[in-house]
């Protein structure tokens, strides 16, 4: 059976792979010929040098300021993505992947920096001056995790509907915050002091600098701003996708150091033009009893 696919980014690369799979399997003798017009596989999922013009230090000379960025996806919770963890184990790129480097930012209204979080960054270059673990003298760090965490208690066991907002869960936890968020506070060891007359205007400083500005940039975001959104669209994302971890810290995810490319080790090589495409690969699969694998 001759096959054509037309591609060389994720879709026909796993369509190649399983038709491999499928061929070796079945004792099928497979012709498949995957056509791309780059000079490399991946399609979007590709990383690339970006020339940031020059770099200009005092006392030095003027350099080359280059980054590297990654165009697709280039993180993953492995602790959520069972298959995707499999695939990558079964095509020998899991060993590949490094930990994933985090660092956030928050900005003010103005342009000021009000905090950052390096905790995960070994190579930071934010003021530790920002640090978000000194920020309130080292008091809303931990008050964050507790609020995160009474987030997600609230949704994984049920206890409420799309119609309750984010804004609502802020607004309870702001009127009421020992009822709201004790619980969470005591599964978490954190000691908070709920007598504090600074604990309300703390936990507003949680809600309008870390958490609406986060779920504003979601690609799912409400236009009409955080607050009127269910608690569930926000929070079932960071159950999922960060594996519970507050938007305080990094997540479970690892990030291969160049660009995923999920293509088997025995797999062709882009060889020659055809048809239009910059690469054309092509390869073989007979039965076992005709003597090849």
């Amino acid at each position: 059976m001759r096959i054509a696919i037309i591609g060389g980014g994720v879709s026909g690369l796993s369509l190649a792979y399983y038709l491999q799979q499928q061929g070796i399997e079945t004792a099928q003798e497979l012709e498949v010929t995957l056509f791309e017009r780059k000079a490399t596989l991946g399609g979007n999922a590709e990383t690339v040098w970006v020339d940031l013009g020059l770099r200009r230090r005092p006392d030095r000379p003027d350099e080359p300021y280059r980054r590297w960025a990654d165009l697709g996806v280039n993180d993953v919770n492995l602790a959520t993505y069972h298959r995707l963890k499999a695939i990558l184990t079964e095509i020998g790129e899991l060993e590949r992947m490094k930990p994933l480097q985090n660092t956030e930012s928050y900005f003010s209204r103005d342009g000021r920096i009000a905090m950052t979080n390096d905790a995960d960054l070994t190579r930071g270059v934010s003021d530790p001056a920002h640090e978000l673990s000194r920020a309130d003298g080292g008091q809303l760090a931990p008050l964050a995790r507790v609020v995160h965490r009474s987030a997600l208690d609230l949704i994984e066991a049920q206890r409420v509907t799309p119609r309750y907002t984010v804004g609502d869960f802020f607004d309870g936890c702001v009127a009421e915050p020992a009822e709201m968020l004790a619980a969470a506070a005591e599964r978490l060891g954190i000691d908070i002091d709920w007598q504090d007359p600074e604990l309300p205007a703390r936990l507003e400083r949680i809600r309008h600098t870390l958490y609406y500005p986060r779920i504003s940039a979601m690609y799912f975001a409400d236009d009409r701003g955080p607050a009127g959104m269910p608690l569930q669209a926000p929070f079932e994302y960071y159950r999922i996708q960060e594996g519970g971890r507050p938007p305080t810290g990094a997540t479970s995810s690892m990030a291969p150091s160049t660009g995923w490319r999920p293509w088997p080790t025995t797999s062709p090589t882009p060889t020659a033009m055809a048809r239009g495409y910059a690469s054309c690969a092509t390869s073989r699969w007979r039965p076992r009893s005709a003597g090849a694998g």
